[in-house]
């Protein structure tokens, strides 16, 4: 899962890059080249799913997290670059500016979020209508039943982009999905918009206002908020001081923890644990994903020698002492490859290769 971040210079999008990722605080603010580090998704299941299990070594699912440097922009000469990068992702992470207003205005933030799905939408219109130009041409001279197929998906997402609707907003057929993720289309890709917001706004209903109204706008996309300069300070203090100076602010928690949650519900992402050698694991899937597609993404020789998964939810553990004791017992559940992964589902996989 690679995550591209978007926003306009000096909305903070650099600052929230190093709150999510630790990146170290004596390393230059800004840079000429993009700058990529990993977001390990902290996750209260997996200590309490190591303890249960009695591992001693406890890895988070993490994601990737691309920064594109600050002179990189949408609207001037090195958007084809950035449009480019930016195709190469899962999903994008807007780093929304308000910290600039005088008085937080959730209209404003509604219409800075906007501004920005539109120029998504610009870029995808310009790909779709030279592709559909393309597929005309090549229909004309072969008349191939694939390219007629293709030209009429292309058709489809060209009226939804037309009708200002980035492509995400709707549910495609299977095989227009398909279509959508080899074009690289920003409109389609899950996004997430996160409002930064001055320090004195901190507390403000205008904050609560302008989150409810992005999700009722925008209803697509996921949406929280940060004080990125304040932050960045605060993950850097010593705990004692940091939660002295949280309490000032009115924050009960920091950004990597504040944003967990609705990420992974925005991207369409769940948790599942795996229980191996000592180690408790923690491994992101998409949800409705099946037992075999999770077996991949621990390793592809579980996913192709499949046998079946033993299956146990986070929720189960409590009612039995320990992994040991729910083998024992027969509580782990058998499913098949077809089974649908539920959120803290502890995975066994059995292969053979």
């Amino acid at each position: 899962m690679r995550i591209g971040l978007i926003g306009r210079p000096a909305s903070g999008k650099t600052s929230v890059f190093r709150i999510l990722t630790g990146y170290p605080g004596d390393a230059p603010l800004h840079t000429s080249e993009p700058e990529v580090g990993v977001y390990p998704i902290p996750d209260d299941r997996l200590e309490r799913v190591a303890q249960w299990a009695g591992c001693e070594r406890r890895t988070p699912a993490t994601v990737e997290l691309w920064d594109p440097p600050s002179h990189w922009s949408l609207q001037d000469g090195t958007a084809p670059r950035l449009i480019g990068e930016l195709r190469t992702t899962d999903a994008l992470l807007h780093v929304l500016a308000l910290w600039d207003l005088d008085t937080l205005d959730p209209a404003e933030a509604v219409r800075r979020a906007e501004d920005l799905e539109r120029t998504l939408i610009t870029a995808d219109l310009q790909v779709l209508q030279g592709r559909y130009q393309r597929l005309q041409q090549e229909y004309a001279k072969r008349h191939q039943e694939e390219l007629l197929k293709e030209s009429q998906s292309v058709s489809v997402l060209l009226k939804c982009l037309q009708a200002e609707r980035p492509l995400r907003a709707e549910p495609w057929p299977q095989d227009v999905v398909h279509r959508m993720q080899g074009y690289g289309l920003l409109s389609a890709k899950p996004i997430f918009h996160l409002l930064n917001v001055a320090e004195r706004h901190l507390g403000d209903a205008g904050v609560a206002a302008a989150l409810q109204m992005i999700a009722e706008r925008l209803p697509w996309a996921g949406v929280s908020y940060t004080s990125a300069h304040l932050e960045l300070e605060l993950v850097r203090m010593d705990p004692a001081e940091r939660i002295e100076w949280q309490a000032v602010y009115g924050l009960p928690d920091l950004l990597p923890d504040r944003i967990a949650e609705p990420l992974l519900g925005a991207l369409g992402f769940l948790r599942f644990y795996t229980v191996i050698g000592g180690e408790a694991r923690a491994w992101l899937l998409p949800t409705g994903a099946t037992a075999v597609q999770a077996a991949g993404r621990i390793h592809t020789d579980m996913e192709r020698g499949f046998i079946r998964a033993e299956v146990l939810n986070f929720r189960e553990i409590g009612s039995v002492g320990s992994f040991h004791e729910a083998r024992r017992q027969g509580r782990l559940r058998l499913e098949g490859r077809d089974y649908v992964v539920q959120d803290g589902d502890i995975l066994t996989i059995k292969f053979a290769v």
